[in-house]
């Protein structure tokens, strides 16, 4: 799993901040996978907040998020957010 943002400040530079664990699953089926599942959606955001906090600031913004986690990209959408969707990308992201 992953969340890569694409992140602005104000002079028009842009970079990424990624968060990724080796959780593999990308639909949980049986109780014992969605444990698994949520367990590693919970670590992967707390590591996603705590990277991308430093730019939570007024000089800052999120031009984009990128994940293979369902429920973060409905969350995230849900905010105002704009989310992509990426599922096979998770292997080419490095951190």
């Amino acid at each position: 799993m992953y969340i890569k943002a694409i992140v602005k400040d104000r002079t028009g530079k842009t970079f990424e901040v990624v968060a990724k664990n080796g959780c593999t699953i990308i639909l949980p089926h049986g109780l014992f996978e969605q444990a698994r599942f949520a367990y590693a959606t919970n670590l992967l955001l707390a590591q996603f907040y705590q990277k991308i906090k430093p730019y939570a600031n007024q000089d800052h913004a999120i031009e984009e998020i990128t994940t293979d986690n369902t429920l973060v990209a409905e969350k995230l959408a849900k905010e105002g957010l704009k989310v992509s969707f990426m599922p096979l990308e998770s292997e080419q992201v490095e951190t």
